[in-house]
C-alpha cells in the first residue's frame, strides 16, 4: 500500500510526464494538441497526411508508472508507461512516427523496432566482451 507521500510523488511524476508529452507535441513542426496511440492507429482514409516525422526512442528504465526514454540520442524524457507498447521493456528501441493530417489532427504511432533492439544489444555485448579481454583483472593499487 502506498503512503500519502508516495502517492503525491507518483502524481507529480505523472503530471511532469504529461507536461513533457504536451511540450514535445507543441515543439514539433505543426505543434498543438496531439493524440497518442501506442502500437496501432494511424490516419483514417478520409484524412490526408500533410507531414510525417520519425524519431527513435530507447527505453532507459521504468520508474513506477513512468518510462525514462532517450529521444533521438539527444535528451531524456519521462513518459507515462501506458503510452508504450505493453510488451516494451528496458533497452528496447522504439520507433515513434508522428503524422499530421490536413485537418490538424496529430497521431503518434509507437512500435518496438526488433531489428534495432537486437543490433543495439549485440553492440553492447561486444563492447563488454572487448573490455573484459583488455582487463586482465590483475593488480589494483589504490
Amino acid at each position: 500500500m502506498k503512503t500519502g507521500g508516495e502517492e503525491q510523488r507518483v502524481g507529480r511524476r505523472e503530471q511532469r510526464a504529461a507536461e513533457n508529452v504536451k511540450r514535445t507535441a507543441e515543439e514539433a513542426p505543426g505543434g498543438g494538441e496531439s493524440e497518442l496511440q501506442g502500437g496501432g492507429g494511424g490516419l483514417r482514409a478520409e484524412e490526408e497526411e500533410v507531414a510525417a516525422s520519425t524519431h527513435q526512442l530507447i527505453i532507459d528504465r521504468f520508474d513506477g508508472e513512468l518510462a525514462v526514454v532517450e529521444v533521438d540520442g539527444t535528451q531524456f524524457i519521462e513518459l507515462p508507461r501506458w503510452l508504450l507498447p505493453a510488451e516494451a521493456r528496458e533497452d528496447d528501441v522504439l520507433t515513434l512516427t508522428r503524422r499530421a493530417a490536413a485537418d490538424g489532427a496529430i497521431t503518434h504511432e509507437i512500435r518496438i523496432d526488433a531489428g534495432a533492439t537486437a543490433r543495439a544489444r549485440a553492440e553492447a555485448r561486444e563492447l563488454v566482451d572487448r573490455l573484459r579481454r583488455k582487463d586482465s583483472g590483475g593488480d589494483l593499487v589504490l
